[in-house]
């Protein structure tokens, strides 16, 4: 199926995330990418998953407005916790680590919501994702991911099987899926 998003910012979409709220699963689509670091803020729309009956269509979405809390990033990694709904940006820099920024606990749809600095992330995050307990993620570059027990944590690096750019979760405890861009 093909779903639009009628009217919504589309500058820059880099990343997808799913999560499970209150027995509600949701698609996020993150309008976050800034090549050229000149964005005051970014988009984040967050859709109910569409039955795979559903014929296609515009979907209803909410738009959260963010501005990191040090100045214009760009980003191409987003995660969702599983177990407290709280998002996460990951900030993509070329030979220089990035940063792992939250959002509010609870996002506004009428002001701008600050993202926060919580960790520094490797150089060249391409994705990121949480693992269904909440607490691990992997952060994904193009070749190489890293694994982390928590926020804070020392990661511990992978070889990826393929190179690419995607990484999520099948909701199992021990697996990651990963994608990519040319084979």
């Amino acid at each position: 199926r093909t779903f639009e998003l009628t009217n919504a910012s589309h500058l820059d979409w880099e990343a997808m995330a799913s999560a499970t709220l209150g027995g509600v699963p949701y698609l996020y689509l993150g309008d976050i990418g800034d090549n050229g670091k000149k964005r005051s803020t970014i988009f984040v729309h967050r859709v109910r998953e569409p039955d795979p009956a559903t014929a296609s269509g515009s979907l209803p979405y909410t738009t959260y407005e963010f501005r990191y809390d040090d100045g214009a990033r760009n980003a191409e990694g987003m995660m969702v916790n599983p177990v407290t709904g709280r998002l996460y940006v990951v900030s993509k820099v070329k030979g220089a680590p990035g940063g792992i920024y939250a959002a509010p606990a609870t996002l506004s749809t009428t002001s701008v919501n600050i993202l926060t600095k919580v960790a520094t992330a490797p150089a060249g995050m391409a994705d990121a994702v949480f693992l269904q307990d909440g607490q691990r993620f992997v952060l994904r570059g193009y070749v190489s991911g890293w694994l982390y027990s928590g926020f804070g944590a020392t990661p511990v690096r992978f070889d990826m099987p393929l190179k690419g750019e995607s990484v999520t979760t099948d909701w199992s405890p021990t697996a990651i899926l990963v994608g990519s861009e040319s084979q």
